[in-house]
């Protein structure tokens, strides 16, 4: 069984990622940004019982752009899984658009 740590996982192509992942046997740690409360969706996937898929989706909170919420990602996930945990995989599927961008400039 591999371990996935999903960055942006609250919706979208995130969010499909871990519904894979766990489909096929593997664990996730899955982020969003901010209150991991309001993420309904990996909620229920994290107490799903389908396939066998109970605690197999685990939820953290870390916002990208803050170096605070990184460390303390990366101190939750080593108290979660033992400081010598491997990862597997990690897939970051979290950015940062602020306006005015450069795609502005062009039009």
């Amino acid at each position: 069984m591999a371990h996935w740590v999903i960055i942006g996982s609250s919706r979208g192509i995130g969010f499909e990622f871990c519904k894979q992942i766990v489909a096929r046997g593997d664990s996730v740690s899955a982020t969003v940004r901010g209150d991991i409360s309001r993420a309904s969706n990996l909620w229920t996937l994290a107490g799903s019982s389908d396939q066998g898929a109970q605690g197999a989706c685990r939820l953290l909170e870390c916002d990208v752009t803050s170096e605070t919420s990184i460390n303390r990602f990366t101190q939750d996930l080593a108290l979660i899984h033992g400081p010598q945990t491997s990862l597997d995989f990690v897939v970051i599927n979290a950015g940062i658009l602020k306006y005015p961008n450069f795609i502005q400039r062009l039009c």
